[in-house]
């Protein structure tokens, strides 16, 4: 069958495609050559970040769990309590009124430490005490704690259907006289602590001086706590904070396994952290952690006890906030975790007596601390392994600056999408409207000649006929 050539440049179906020329293949070859080139380096540095994470994290103890804890509290009637008792006269104090006292038992006896801290209880002192022996019907019920030398104890029990009852003096740290009710007391303890609610103006008589009275506020609570005499301003470490202190040794013929941090030097060092004046040591002198360091405080940890150290930006494997419990250092909370670092070959652990909630889980933070021992602790994946121990003046979150390359090249990477997603719709449109031109002058040009060809056919009487 004969083709016929279109005149004028429009190609017939099979003399080829009318869509991309080889200089729009060639762009968006390359195009889709360089996003494949960065989408590569983007997932192998994401990978590289996660396995690292991965390693550091299989180092780490078990991780603890948390708890959301709600808090009910009681709610105790004042007004009726402070009608019941009497306190005006000596004679007034000396006396225990049971029926007052049998209401704050049995709301005190259910209540934690939990409890005081959200009902905000405050701390006794001499000037509070004062505060309340004038006014006690303005804290009658309230909740307080006192920390103080146990002066006098003695036990009671008001009848079968009645717990033991422990009635104590403490002297607190001023020299305040203040009196409590509980129903449990550690053994052989010399000083206590005492969350519990005011009763009344209470009066005993001393067993030194018999005739010689001292008045104090009357607590009632579920039980006293073994405490410790406050350190006060802590403004060096002295003999308290290297007393007791061991090193885990494991890569030695005979180990030895330290799993602890003795409690003396620790809040000693926890106590001179949180006093230690900004200008008391030029931090800048300090020398930076770095595995070299890391490798000497392993094998000669004494002459690096209690050294003032930076820790450069690094990564939090674990942070977290804690209640401390009773301790000299008079901390309620403090931070504590652990860092890592790929130049590292071993991480740190640590804690701060500030409380810092800013930090997270895979924050970067910068440090400034004291190292105290190596200690030992079981990781996830490992055998027993030994890590050092800090206690840290600060600790701060590290914002890294932004890297103008990687924000030029995120740009360049939408800005390359953006381009090829618009040249694929281009060249979609610009092939769509070739294709119906084509098609409709391919129409025109066989008509026409469908046209030429039926006004040029001889007439069919015509033929055969006999020439005269």
């Amino acid at each position: 069958m004969r083709q016929f050539k279109v005149p004028g440049g429009a190609a017939s179906p099979s003399s080829g495609s009318p869509g991309l020329n080889k200089r729009e293949k060639r762009k968006i070859l390359g195009l889709l050559i360089g996003l494949v080139l960065v989408a590569c380096i983007i997932y192998e540095s994401g990978k590289a970040t996660n396995e690292y994470l991965d390693s550091q994290s299989d180092g780490l103890p078990q991780t603890e769990l948390t708890f959301e804890e709600t808090v009910l509290l009681p709610k105790i009637d004042a007004q009726r309590i402070d009608s019941l008792v009497h306190e005006d006269r000596q004679i007034d104090r000396v006396v225990l009124e049971s029926e007052p006292l049998d209401l704050l038992l049995n709301e005190a006896r259910s209540l934690t430490d939990r409890h005081f801290e959200a009902m905000q209880a405050a701390e006794l002192n001499a000037e509070s005490v004062a505060r309340i022996l004038e006014t006690p019907s303005a804290h009658r019920a309230k909740p307080f704690f006192a920390r103080g030398r146990l002066d006098a104890l003695r036990t009671r029990r008001r009848g079968p259907e009645h717990p033991t009852e422990y009635i104590g003096r403490l002297l607190l740290d001023d020299g305040t006289p203040v009196y409590f009710i509980v129903l449990e007391v550690p053994e052989d303890a010399l000083y206590l602590r005492v969350d519990g609610l005011f009763l009344k103006n209470y009066s005993d008589e001393l067993y030194e001086e018999p005739g010689e009275w001292v008045d104090g506020p009357l607590l009632v609570g579920p039980r006293a706590l073994s405490s410790f005499a406050s350190l006060g301003t802590v403004e060096g470490y002295g003999w308290m904070a290297l007393y007791d202190l061991r090193d885990a040794k494991l890569n030695v013929d005979l180990p030895q396994v330290v799993r602890e941090t003795p409690f003396a030097p620790l809040w000693h060092t926890m106590a001179f952290a949180r006093d230690l004046q900004p200008d008391a040591i030029e931090w800048d002198l300090a020398p930076v952690l770095t595995t070299e360091l890391l490798d000497e405080l392993n094998e000669d940890p004494q002459k690096w006890r209690f050294q003032p150290m930076r820790i450069p930006i690094s990564r939090m494997q674990d942070v977290r906030v804690k209640r401390a419990g009773e301790n000299p250092a008079r901390i309620e909370r403090y931070t504590q975790g652990w860092i890592g670092n790929p130049t590292w070959n071993n991480v740190i652990h640590f804690r701060s007596p500030t409380v810092n909630t800013e930090l997270s889980l895979g924050d970067y933070a910068v440090a400034r601390g004291f190292f105290l021992h190596n200690f030992a602790y079981d990781p996830k994946s490992f055998d027993l392994r030994s890590a050092p121990f800090f206690v840290l003046y600060s600790i701060d979150k590290f914002y890294p600056k932004e890297n103008p390359w990687l924000v030029m090249l995120a740009y360049i990477v939408a800005g390359g999408s953006v381009l090829l997603t618009g040249l694929f719709i281009f060249i979609l449109f610009r092939d769509k409207r070739k294709a119906k031109a084509l098609h409709e002058e391919l129409i025109r040009r066989r008509r026409a000649r469908r046209a030429r060809q039926g006004g040029s056919r001889p007439d069919n009487g015509s033929i055969g006929a006999a020439t005269p």
